[in-house]
């Protein structure tokens, strides 16, 4: 994964418009790839099997490790500050320039400044070039494009702003030009003046005694009346001017160079810049023109990077909400980095462009070398994350030793590569120590102990969701409410009523806005709450309020001190008459006897607190004796699946089933109420309770503990998550073992792996007890370390062939048996049979070597379980021992077991042996 993400990192640089970077994108990708192929081929191969490292009292290496072992995630005020700085930085980080002089980045000693000056002094050494291209199809086109600009040039040349140029015009002039000094020649040489030149010429030649014809070429020039052509020309521009012509298909160019000082550039461009056909350039435009391109580029860099990091982080981790806490950190130090380069005016250049691409890599590694200590430890329950964090911590020293001391250099841009790399680096191990296990402990724990369904995505946006509707609904229950007090018109009791109705509508909309959440609300007696009753409900969860609201506007609650107290809702509490109970009900007594001469319900969770194991817990007696002064019937509620939906102790709501039941009636003469209130709070919580009972046995049914069973293994690797999801639905929920092995009693589960069917059996029917074995120590650690894990369930570590079980009600050998020779098997079930008790069952699942055809599926499936280490064997060959039917049964003959067997698969081998003894 790590090699991934640091080579996608460095793809991304494919989309830049710069060659050079492209190229350097390419290779780091590539030898960031060979570099993994290598440690993960042939570093192993230097290693002894065996080979332990000797522990040394080194004091560097007990800093070190105290250093990465140190909590920093539980320090909250490092957190805080991590939230303030990442406050400041985000307006900080704005402030990074992208340096587009590359000048400034050079660096020159001291004698070399003070010897170029002095060479400026006796030369034009320092000044600058600055290209006037004109642009044409035609060349001569582009020669009187260039000419035109001859007038500006000589004028800022006499100005001496153009110290000198360099121009074609007077030697390779265009055909106007040349039309217009042939008429000038032509005006200078008359008739006279030639004859007068050739005489005294010919007089001279004949004195000097020169051939007659020597200069008859001379004498036809000067009688001629067209000057030459450009082809006349073309060993003149082939010899001198070739650098400044330039002709292709379609474009000819002609370029003319000016010397000006640096200071006098701004005025050449301001007379040349924007001309039609011309471009006006120098080295540092095309510098800075390209820094600017490669800037913009940046952003588009920066942009893509994030989104495929943050794509494969995902896809690694199998989970978006594992991709988006990892993603985090980077994104935060990526902020913090920007920022304090923002506060010191360091600004972005094309080296420190790389090395943050670079810094941004191991970032990444950084990152999933702590999610995966996390997720060890979540996994196995053991202390991985130290030695994550101390690689983590040893990478940071070795890059920043090797990269950070250029810090020291002279020249400016190694400089800013170190100061790059140092805030990096450390905004980076700073903020994964501290923020990413605190991310990640918010998915699985709360209040310092396992969630008992982690946290998910999906979770997070019906939280939001629901919060959303719930504030939306307040604030428009406490603006109307408002208006309905002091503005209308009538009665303080119509006010009260229509305020309760309007109570109970935000309440509706609370319940039924809250998406992918099943309710149900059942009222088979057709109660419509006319006649007032003290209505009693089992206490899940704060939605248990919520929903008896909305079903009875005439009602009125019993409240904590809190609630009336509230800024947010206290006021209209206290107008719908909700009563406070902190002193007892005697006071409210008389409040209450008033309240329901009005039409009103009260209504009171018996229980008094919420049930955290969503048990019907004991009754306190307060409801019966409002019931029995008040001379009220009492209405049962039975609320199911709320505390599933918004657990105690738990911010998340959760997609699950709610259903809220109205049961009949209970009137004084009714043979529930007896003499003493204790008595009567016994009686209707064994009535409740066995309602409840019912109304759970219709919901959670093998899908929904299914649901359960897969929440627990969340987080823990795609390969396990999908692997169990996909083991689960195979094995339609185990129902074939569920409706075999006895509902109570000690079961023995040999062979039990991750512990998937033991848990699902174990929910579906509460009263078993298990006793899990397996062979993979690290299968059982992870079953060990579920949030399912109660009393009733243990996982041992063992080798199965040989363990000593207790005695047990029923066992279970599903697909284990194969891992052992044939003796070994006999010796197993003969083992079970001698300690099965009576009535007791042995379930026995199997491959049958004589399906041939069938057992072609089983044979792969284990060998590529087997190779692949997903199972392990007892020896290191990966040898299986199929056995066929025949010989079990003769085995299970010779223990005098009886046998019925099941054969319900398709595409494997397996059969299912029911075992009893005879």
């Amino acid at each position: 994964t790590s090699s991934i993400t640091t080579a996608s990192a460095f793809l991304c640089l494919l989309v830049l418009k710069s060659e050079a970077l492209r190229d350097l994108g390419l290779f780091a990708a590539l030898s960031v790839f060979s570099s993994a192929i290598f440690t993960l081929t042939i570093l192993p191969l230097l290693f002894k099997e065996e080979q332990k490292a000797k522990v040394h009292n080194n004091p560097v290496a007990n800093l070190i490790r105290r250093v990465a072992a140190f909590e920093y995630h539980r320090k909250g005020k490092l957190v805080w500050l991590i939230v303030l700085l990442f406050i400041v930085f985000l307006f900080t980080s704005g402030k990074v320039k992208f340096e587009s002089n590359m000048d400034s980045m050079n660096y020159m000693a001291e004698e070399l400044i003070e010897s170029e000056d002095y060479l400026d002094s006796i030369s034009s050494y320092k000044l600058k070039s600055v290209y006037l291209v004109s642009m044409a199809g035609e060349i001569e086109d582009a020669l009187l494009a260039n000419e035109r600009l001859i007038p500006s040039v000589d004028s800022l040349n006499k100005k001496d702003i153009i110290r000198s140029y360099t121009s074609v015009h007077p030697f390779y002039p265009s055909s106007e030009r040349r039309a217009e000094k042939l008429g000038m020649w032509n005006n200078f040489w008359t008739e006279e003046k030639v004859r007068n030149v050739e005489q005294s010429i010919s007089n001279s030649s004949a004195e000097f005694r020169f051939r007659e014809n020597t200069f008859d070429r001379f004498f036809e020039l000067l009688e001629t009346d067209n000057a030459p052509g450009l082809s006349a020309l073309y060993p003149l521009r082939e010899e001198f001017l070739d650098e400044y012509i330039t002709e292709k298909d379609s474009l000819s160019m002609v370029t003319t160079v000016l010397k000006v000082a640096e200071n006098d550039k701004a005025v050449v461009y301001d007379v040349f810049e924007g001309k039609k056909d011309l471009i006006v350039f120098d080295r540092q435009s095309l510098t800075s023109s390209f820094m600017d391109g490669l800037r913009d580029d940046f952003d588009t860099l920066i942009m893509i990077s994030l989104i495929v990091v943050f794509l494969i982080l995902t896809v690694s981790f199998g989970r978006i909400e594992l991709g988006i806490i990892t993603f985090i950190p980077l994104l935060i130090s990526w902020v913090f980095t920007l920022g304090i380069m923002g506060l010191l005016g360091i600004r972005f250049n094309i080296f420190n462009i790389i090395i943050s691409t670079f810094i941004f890599g191991l970032g990444i590694d950084y990152a999933i070398f702590c999610m995966r200590g996390l997720m060890q430890e979540y996994q196995y329950g053991r202390k991985k994350l130290i030695s994550y964090k101390i690689s983590i911590l040893l990478s940071g020293i070795t890059t920043l030793v090797g990269i950070g001391v250029l810090i020291f250099a002279k020249h400016p841009a190694l400089q800013s590569i170190a100061i790059s790399a140092i805030i990096g680096i450390l905004s980076v191990i700073f903020i994964t120590y501290t923020l990413l296990p605190r991310l990640f402990n918010f998915l699985i724990r709360h209040e310092g102990r396992n969630r008992r369904w982690p946290a998910t995505f999906k979770d997070f946006l019906f939280s939001i969701n629901t919060f959303l509707i719930f504030i939306v609904g307040v604030t428009i229950l406490n603006i109307a409410g408002l208006a309905l007090k002091y503005l209308a018109p009538i009665k303080t009791t119509q006010k009260k009523l229509i305020f309760h109705q309007m109570l109970s509508l935000a309440c509706r909309v609370i319940v039924y806005g809250s998406v992918n959440c099943p309710k149900y609300i059942r009222n088979p007696d057709k109660e419509i709450f006319k006649e007032p009753a003290v209505i009693i409900c089992n206490h899940q969860s704060h939605l248990d309020t919520v929903v008896n609201i909305m079903q009875n506007p005439r009602m009125i609650l019993l409240t904590h001190p809190w609630v009336q107290k509230s800024m947010f809702f206290g006021w209209f509490v206290r107008f719908a008459d909700f009563l406070p109970v902190h002193k007892g009900l005697d006071p409210i007594m008389d409040q209450m006897r008033e309240i329901v001469n009005k039409g009103y319900s009260i209504f009171v969770f018996p229980e008094g607190t919420r049930s955290y194991d969503l048990n019907i817990k004991r009754f306190h007696q307060g409801a019966f004796y409002i019931a029995r002064e008040l001379n009220l019937d009492i209405i049962p509620v039975i609320s199911y699946g709320t505390g599933n939906t918004m657990p105690k102790f738990e911010p998340f709501m959760k997609t699950t089933t709610v259903s809220m039941t109205v049961l009949p009636r209970i009137s004084s003469d009714s043979p529930l109420i007896k003499d003493t209130l204790l008595a009567t709070s016994k009686s209707v919580r064994h009535h409740m309770q066995k309602e409840y009972a019912i109304i759970r046995k219709e919901f959670e049914t093998p899908v929904f503990f299914r649901k359960k069973v897969i929440r627990n293994y969340l987080y823990r690797g795609p390969v396990l998550e999908w692997y169990m999801k996909v083991k689960i639905r195979m094995e339609k929920q185990y129902l074939l073992f569920h409706n075999e092995l006895p509902e109570q009693g000690l079961i023995t589960d040999i062979g039990c792996g991750y512990g998937f069917m033991s848990y699902m059996l174990q929910l579906m029917a509460p009263d078993r007890q298990f006793l899990c074995y397996d062979y993979d120590a690290d299968k059982v650690d992870t079953a060990n370390h579920c949030a399912l894990k109660n009393k009733n369930i243990r996982f041992i570590h063992a080798d199965v062939s040989g363990i000593d079980s207790e005695q047990s009600d029923a066992f279970i050998l599903a697909d284990v048996l194969h891992y052992m020779p044939a003796k070994e098997q006999e010796k197993l079930i003969a083992k079970c049979a001698e300690r099965l008790k009576d009535n007791g069952v042995i379930v026995i699942r199997d491959a049958d070597i004589s399906l041939r055809k069938k057992h072609l599926g089983t044979r792969i499936s284990e060998f590529v379980s087997t190779r692949v280490g997903f199972n392990i064997t007892l020896d290191k060959q990966h040898k299986l021992y199929f056995n066929s039917k025949e010989n079990y049964l003769d085995i299970f003959s010779r223990l005098k077991l009886d046998v019925s067997i099941i054969d319900d698969t398709k595409m494997t081998s397996n059969l299912v042996y029911i075992l009893k003894k005879q």
